[in-house]
């Protein structure tokens, strides 16, 4: 459901036009004031072999290994519109986080804004997107795709992630929602 909090009438609007490739997505628009403690996080990544990316970042990975569920967070500010979950059209291309321009082909399953592709679904999201070190408005996404879907995608990109090691071994959709709620309960004692 759409909350009306502190952004008003600017709710987060969702279209997943492929449900069966992505049965379950939420998505929360929030606003970060004050980081607390930021080391608690990034201290375990880093026992674990992970660099320290930022708290948001560095929660998604924390809440990765913990309960096996990818996320994503977007900076918010950077996002026009509303979010859609759909096919790629032939031709496409997303710049991904780590800085390749990458040819999508057509059915590879995407996350995008009114105007551009954020994501490429359970694989990796979108450097036009990406938080940084300002970041105060994010959204959150958490959502289960088709394994067969996320698997045949990487292949063809040969792009291998921790998220895509998930995704398909096939992750129950209910999931999303404990990780969600572990996110912002994490959030609440750090910032």
């Amino acid at each position: 459901p759409n909350y009306k909090g502190k952004f008003g009438k600017d709710l987060l609007k969702i279209n997943v036009k492929e449900s069966k490739l992505c049965p379950r997505y939420m998505a929360c628009r929030f606003s970060i004031e004050k980081i607390k403690d930021k080391e608690y996080i990034a201290s375990f990544l880093n026992r674990i072999g992970h660099n320290s990316h930022g708290l948001l970042v560095d929660l998604t990975n924390y809440l990765l290994h913990e309960l096996g569920q990818p996320l994503h967070v977007f900076d918010a500010c950077k996002v026009n519109g509303s979010i859609t979950v759909r096919k790629a059209h032939a031709g496409e291309k997303i710049v991904t986080l780590d800085g390749v321009e990458r040819a999508l082909d057509e059915g590879m399953l995407v996350i995008t804004d009114d105007l551009k592709i954020l994501a490429i679904a359970g694989v990796m999201g979108g450097a036009s997107s990406a938080i940084g070190t300002d970041t105060k408005e994010v959204i959150l996404e958490a959502a289960n795709f088709d394994p067969t879907c996320v698997r045949v995608t990487a292949q063809k990109l040969g792009l291998r992630t921790d998220a895509v090691q998930r995704y398909e071994k096939s992750l129950d959709p209910y999931l999303v929602e404990q990780a969600v709620g572990r996110f912002f309960y994490l959030l609440d004692k750090c910032a």
